[in-house]
């Protein structure tokens, strides 16, 4: 058995249930989450076009308006990468997330 899940895009969310598959997130505040023993790929994007007055991202959905600054992938050990529960990769670090990719406060 294996598996795979992807997910792409804004803050899109991807999860495995199998110890042998992979879930990938690739896309700004993406996140992944998986059982004890499977990977998750996460990836950490920066904006680089146009904000608008307030902070915002101008024409925030044109790809080239992003820049990948680095991907980092962790195996589901039930310890230090909790099961069922949301990772995201941010400024290089793998962050722990609610299910709607808030960062979660320690």
């Amino acid at each position: 058995n294996c598996g795979a899940s992807s997910a792409t895009g804004y803050k899109g969310a991807s999860s495995v249930s199998d110890p042998t598959g992979v879930a990938v997130a690739w896309g700004h505040e993406a996140r992944a989450k998986g059982c004890k023993g499977a990977h998750l790929i996460l990836s950490d994007w920066r904006f680089i076009g146009e904000k608008y007055w307030d902070g915002s991202y101008k024409d925030m959905y044109n790809k080239d308006n992003w820049e990948l600054t680095g991907a980092k992938m962790v195996v589901v050990d039930g310890e230090k990468i909790k099961e069922d529960t949301y990772y995201r990769c941010i400024e290089g670090e793998i962050v722990e997330v609610t299910e709607d990719g808030e960062i979660v406060e320690e």
